[in-house]
């Protein structure tokens, strides 16, 4: 996604109910700049926005001369934006979610009695406006389970340990992805004691 795509996106989500997470950050870029602190600090509160980028010791933006400062806090900008387009967006997703949750379950329950009525006629297809809907019968198979892989190799294989040994052949071979994303997680409310 280029920066254009990013910056339509971030316009488009502006009406979003994470302003006033936006205002904290702001605000809480305001009172750096008025304490004269750049990017070092102390350690944060835990529910203290986002708001020091290079102040870890992956070479943020400490020390140098003069110009580097500018290249950090324009790198602590473009930070503070992608959070920002990240949770905006994904407040977005969640809401789009759970409407098309409703009209999964509204077409799930038409769908049960369309069925039954071409049934009780004895039809499979109907004329709709833009054309039909049509009774879609599939088979597929179930998934390979490690059981059923056993059970067979069992049956042409009478030795119960190379059977044994094959199983766990595949599941060294087995290929292991690793993927890396960001999870968005959210603080529980904690509940007082009566």
């Amino acid at each position: 996604m280029n920066n254009a795509e990013l910056k339509k996106m971030q316009s488009s989500l502006n009406n979003s109910k994470n302003n006033k997470f936006i205002d904290d950050i702001s605000d809480s870029d305001e009172k750096e700049k008025k304490k004269g602190r750049g990017g070092g600090g102390g350690a944060k509160r835990r529910d203290e926005p986002v708001s020091d980028v290079g102040s870890s010791d992956d070479g943020g933006s400490e020390g140098g001369d003069e110009g580097e400062g500018e290249k950090g806090y324009e790198l602590h900008n473009e930070f503070k934006d992608k959070v920002v387009a990240y949770i905006k967006a994904d407040d977005k997703i969640r809401e789009l979610q759970n409407v098309l949750k409703d009209y999964r379950k509204i077409k799930k329950d038409s769908e049960e009695g369309i069925l039954r009525h071409l049934e009780r006629l004895g039809e499979s297809m109907i004329n709709v406006t833009g054309g039909k809907l049509r009774k879609n019968q599939y088979e597929s198979k179930a998934a390979l389970k490690k059981e059923l892989i056993k059970e067979a190799l069992a049956e042409k294989i009478k030795d119960v340990v190379i059977v044994e040994e094959l199983l766990n052949k595949m599941e060294d071979k087995r290929e292991v992805k690793i993927n890396v994303s960001i999870k968005r997680t959210f603080e529980r409310e904690k509940k007082g004691k009566v």
